[in-house]
């Protein structure tokens, strides 16, 4: 009796997280069992945004973006991959008094 084959081509499910700035936007992108596939930075713009997106397809299927400040320097970033039917959730920054602390 032949046993099947182990399917190893599974798609990945990527994460992605932003740190968004004025200029630029830093990502990390991780896949669903939360390790680090890769991180890049892209402008602050529809097209850094448009970069960013196909990047982070390249690992394979994006499942969400957690952005943080996606009211401020995130929000046409938390737009546009909106638009494109990603999730996006918002992140709160941190308190630095509380980050100092630790």
């Amino acid at each position: 009796m032949d046993l099947l084959p182990i399917r190893t081509d599974e798609e990945t499910f990527v994460i992605l997280g932003v740190d968004t700035h004025a200029d630029a936007h830093v990502a990390v992108a991780l896949d669903g069992l939360g390790r680090r596939l890769g991180h890049t930075t892209v402008p602050s713009t529809e097209a850094g945004y448009a970069m960013l997106l196909a990047w982070a397809e390249d690992f394979g299927a994006l499942e969400r973006v957690g952005v943080e400040g996606s009211g401020s320097f995130g929000l046409g970033l938390a737009r546009f991959l909106g638009a494109r039917g990603v999730e996006v959730v918002e992140v709160s920054r941190p308190n630095r008094q509380h980050r100092r602390l630790l």
